[in-house]
């Protein structure tokens, strides 16, 4: 299941979707059109992501994506292309986000706090504060869709779905100032090809310029054991890994896209804001 968190230009309320062979269906449409599969399309908080992916456990979203598997695709739930906004796909709201750093992709990573205010979807435009040298990183984010406290355990049943992420950053700024974008979409587990392990294949202005291996869903959930025992875990939160040993130069306003294998293509692109601005993080998509 490949879910995404997308709004329109024109209508700023978040909906759900799910995307299947490069193309974006209405959750709820396909529910309507479908005749009831999962919750009541009519009901409070039956397209909020948190309420239906996250509080819901993705309630009657595998019902909706066999039918999409098998051909049954109304033309009425297909999202046009023109005027959608890819959002990351959590809820920046309503999720804490422990974002990790190591010298190499394997290597135990040290977590911090950061802003979830601060993640940007595919195709965004990211803007952040700092000069000089502009880099960007490739890692892997997951969606945690039970709490770990009480009983941590290093095993893969707390993460809801994984996704791709892009890191941007300056060598000469606060480390605490994460920008990052995360998609295009969440995968849940039941995708075929299991993320063991994540190969990312990083692209500036169409040229390959880096490949990164990466470990996959199992590595992190042992991260997330780690940090149950020192930070509180929630469902909803984010807990994601970058090696910025792996982080390419680009120059400003460059297309940048890194090709995650079994999750998709993350596109953006950014720029540098004078430190002085009054709103130095403002990160908006095209």
């Amino acid at each position: 299941m490949r879910i995404a968190r997308v709004q329109f230009e024109s209508f700023s309320t978040p909906i759900v979707a799910l995307e299947r062979d490069g193309a974006l269906y209405d959750v709820l449409e396909l529910e309507r059109t479908g005749r009831g599969a999962g919750p009541d399309p009519s009901s409070q908080g039956a397209g909020d992501f948190t309420t239906r992916v996250v509080s819901l456990g993705l309630a009657g979203l595998d019902v909706l994506d066999e039918r999409l598997r098998a051909g049954v695709r109304p033309r009425a739930a297909r999202l046009a292309p023109e005027g959608v906004v890819w959002l990351p796909p959590c809820d920046p709201e309503r999720a804490h986000w422990l974002h990790g750093r190591a010298s190499d992709a394997h290597a135990r990573a040290r977590f911090r706090l950061e802003s979830p205010r601060r993640l940007v979807g595919h195709q965004g435009v990211v803007t952040l504060p700092g000069e000089g040298e502009l880099f960007v990183a490739a890692g892997l984010a997951v969606l945690l869709g039970e709490g770990i406290e009480d009983e941590p355990r290093p095993d893969e049943r707390a993460i809801l779905g994984a996704t791709g992420l892009l890191e941007w950053f300056t060598r000469d700024v606060d480390e605490a100032l994460a920008t990052a974008q995360l998609g295009p979409v969440l995968v849940a587990p039941d995708e075929p090809g299991p993320l063991e392990t994540l190969r990312a294949e990083m692209v500036v202005a169409g040229e390959t310029r880096r490949v990164s291996v990466f470990p996959g869903a199992s590595w992190l959930a042992e991260r997330l054991a780690e940090l149950a025992a020192h930070v509180p875990l929630r469902a909803g939160d984010v807990v994601s890994f970058v090696a910025r040993d792996g982080a390419v130069s680009v120059a400003q306003g460059a297309s940048v896209a890194a090709r995650f294998e079994g999750i998709g293509r993350l596109e953006g692109r950014a720029f540098l804001a004078d430190t002085r601005s009054p709103s130095p993080f403002v990160s908006r998509s095209k």
